[in-house]
């Protein structure tokens, strides 16, 4: 991908990569209810359909798909519209990317390593305790139709169970993506915040140096399934439903939780799934209490 003109100051690029269950959508929420007022501080977040389904899914997709015709025609669009708008600095948010880049081929890594011919790069994860990380996720995927790219999704059995899959386990592996991902660009380009509730977006004030009243606050979105919902959840999982059925299965599940499910009934985790979390995550906790000073107590 072409850069700028020699001697064209490089934007500044805010990557807001995940992880799940860290408000992440709450925050893209925020970010499009503020654009103007981003604007006028310098800061551009595309408003653009760049899928025809959600703005914010066409970044981790395309180089999943490794689409690099649309990537690249999108960080061009992106690029000249920020320059065209008098903005030093571009947000980008993208859903599922945490997920996805173990698996990325190497040609979608360089694809994301090109990014520096336009901007200097800050990536920014939000990092969950993890055993709260286990459960939320879990919930989130239970909803999910069978699908061979998520090997745990529509599981019909419980975390305990799921925490044996390697798939699952590496999504607790917060160390090897920070250190991939800095492998990948060469330098110590990851900001690492811990997920607090509701905080995802004021971290995003600090980070950017704008104030409440150009980014605001909107309400949480995603909310995780409670006990009930999950308990429905692995009990349509375990019937084997066509999709169209599930999907109308899954939504009216939902409506049930939010009417029935109490605040405190969400998922309690037994000594067997705390044990299997600890394991999985203990060169994690040690690394990000190290780097970042992140520490779950």
């Amino acid at each position: 991908m072409p850069g700028d003109p020699v001697g064209t100051p490089k934007l500044r690029l805010v990557l807001h990569l995940g992880t799940p269950k860290t408000g992440t959508t709450t925050l893209q929420q925020s970010l499009r209810a503020s654009r103007r007022r981003l604007l006028r501080r310098g800061i551009f977040f595309p408003d653009i359909e760049l899928l025809p389904t959600a703005k914010n899914l066409w970044f981790t997709e395309y180089l999943w798909n490794n689409d690099f015709r649309r990537f690249n025609r999108n960080i061009r669009k992106i690029v000249r519209s920020a320059r065209d708008a008098g903005s030093r600095c571009v947000v980008l948010s993208s859903e599922r990317f945490y997920v996805r880049f173990a698996d990325f081929s190497a040609a979608a890594k360089m694809a994301l390593r090109e990014l520096e011919e336009h901007f200097t790069v800050t990536v920014w994860c939000v990092f969950r305790e993890p055993l709260a990380f286990a459960r939320s996720y879990f919930a989130q995927i239970l909803r999910f139709p069978p699908d061979d790219q998520w090997p745990c999704s529509a599981s019909p059995d419980p975390l305990e169970t799921v925490m044996d899959h390697p798939w699952f386990v590496k999504r607790l592996d917060y160390a090897g993506f920070v250190r991939q991902i800095e492998r990948l660009y060469g330098s110590p380009v990851v900001h690492a915040t811990r997920y607090e509730a509701g905080g995802s977006v004021d971290q995003a004030r600090k980070l950017l140096g704008v104030d409440a009243a150009t980014l605001r606050s909107v309400p949480d979105a995603n909310l995780s399934p409670t006990a009930l919902g999950i308990d429905l959840l692995l009990q349509l999982n375990r019937l084997g439903l066509k999709l169209k059925e599930r999907q109308k299965a899954v939504s009216t599940i939902a409506s049930l939780d939010k009417l029935m499910g109490g605040p405190d009934q969400f998922l309690q985790a037994s000594g067997e799934l705390k044990r299997k979390v600890c394991a999985a995550s203990r060169e994690s906790t040690k690394y990000l209490r190290e780097r970042f000073g992140i520490r779950w107590d």
